[in-house]
């Protein structure tokens, strides 16, 4: 930036760009979605209201886009500033789910709320972008007077000074990778439980909602003496189970981009071996992918027995959600597999993470082969309580896990850094 700040350029230049290309970004969303939504050729779905929802879901990309602007200016550091964007987002979305169950005003206290004021497709109300675009303008402005105010390098909010004196937990790999990734991880925790809580906010009026809905009932899985809440929780623990598949992934896929940022070279040029690194990081991501999924549930839980007059147990609930862990596994495991045999192929992992939640949450739908079905991990896990489970698929995952693992581990012990 020093670079490009020596050109006759303005101040204000880098956050020109960046805004220009926010609007473009979101200004082409919306565009997507109106055209796809028309396409459809539905009568229900009109002109009038696909626009409207292009719109909202642009303007919601622009006004969180204005706020990390901001909190661009405030912290000197990537991880403060998406930590406060990101807090401002559930901040947003947990006042206005309380909003929408209780108080009204809260509701209008959120821009999360405003958008949904729209009423897309019932009323199609266009008044509430108006404050959503006083947002996008003035926190816009906000932003281009702060970073006048600043040095480059440096945030407005001085950063703390560090301790004299590390802490114990900083001996170690296994504490350091707690510390470097401990925002992050707070993070998701976060995002996970209220996740949780949205989708059980749900379960109150799910009979009514789930009885006219075709599409979403042949979703379901096919189950005789079951409620179609137990078969529609089903189909959220798939979401929750892949959802909560990202975060371990995320922290294991730092042995990669440790090792090309060079970091990693400091550690092991200490007395740590390679092989400690790797497990290590792979323990803690399924350490904590089990967390994620577990808090998430014990959201789901909480929210649906406050709307449920006869609350699915907690135990159930956790069997359900906690019986994806092999699948979660072998994911780890095919990424374990490819950072330690062909590392630049590990972005494959997330391609194969999509391809598993398509068809294990659509194949119903769309009637796909019950081949496409086992090319996953996540096709062989039972759908609790509707299903019954079954000990051979089980077993058979983890046993695929455990091999990839060494494999992968074998890998990384024989082949370069940065290889």
């Amino acid at each position: 930036m020093e670079m490009i700040r020596a050109l006759p350029v303005g101040r204000a230049a880098n956050l020109s760009a960046v805004l220009v290309l926010l609007l473009m970004a979101n200004g082409g969303l919306a565009v997507f979605l109106t055209g796809g939504l028309v396409s459809l050729g539905i009568d229900s779905i009109s002109l009038g209201g696909s626009l409207l929802y292009g719109i909202a879901v642009g303007s919601a990309g622009m006004i969180f886009g204005t706020v990390t602007l901001v909190a661009g200016q405030l912290f000197g550091s990537t991880v403060g500033t998406l930590g406060w964007s990101f807090a401002f987002l559930g901040l947003s979305y947990l006042l206005r789910a309380i909003g929408d169950v209780g108080d009204l005003f809260l509701t209008w206290c959120s821009p999360l709320g405003w958008l949904l004021e729209t009423r897309v497709f019932v009323q199609n109300i266009w008044w509430p972008l108006l404050p959503a675009a006083g947002w996008i303008v003035l926190v816009a402005w906000l932003g281009f007077r702060l970073n006048a105010s600043r040095d480059i390098g440096s945030g407005l909010i001085p950063a703390k000074a560090g301790r004299e004196r590390g802490s114990r937990w900083l001996t170690g790999p296994f504490g350091l990778m707690l510390r470097i990734q401990r925002t992050s991880l707070i993070s998701w925790a976060i995002g996970m439980l209220l996740l949780g809580v949205s989708y059980g906010s749900v379960f109150g009026d799910l009979e009514a909602f789930l009885s006219g809905n075709e599409e979403l009932a042949a979703m379901l899985p096919d189950a005789s003496g079951h409620s179609l809440t137990e078969q529609f929780m089903t189909l959220m623990m798939i979401v929750i189970a892949v959802l909560g598949t990202i975060p371990p992934l995320l922290f294991l896929h730092k042995v990669r981009s440790e090792e090309k940022k060079g970091t990693l070279e400091h550690l092991l040029a200490g007395p740590v071996s390679r092989m400690r690194v790797l497990w290590q990081y792979v323990l803690i991501s399924i350490l904590w992918g089990g967390l994620v999924i577990l808090l998430a549930i014990v959201g789901l839980w909480a929210s649906a027995s406050m709307v449920m007059e006869e609350p699915i147990p907690l135990a159930n609930m956790i069997a359900s959600g906690m019986v994806y862990l092999p699948a979660q596994w072998c994911m780890l495991a095919v990424s374990t597999f490819f950072i330690g045999v062909r590392p630049r192929l590990l972005i494959f992992t997330w391609g194969y993470l999509v391809y598993s939640f398509l068809v294990v949450y659509l194949g119903g739908m769309l009637d796909l082969p019950e081949m496409v079905n086992r090319l996953t991990p996540f096709g062989y896990i039972p759908r609790l309580p509707v299903e019954s489970f079954e000990a051979g698929p089980f077993l058979l995952i983890c046993a695929f896990a455990i091999l990839f693992m060494v494999v992968g581990a074998w890998g990384y012990r024989k082949r370069d850094l940065q290889g």
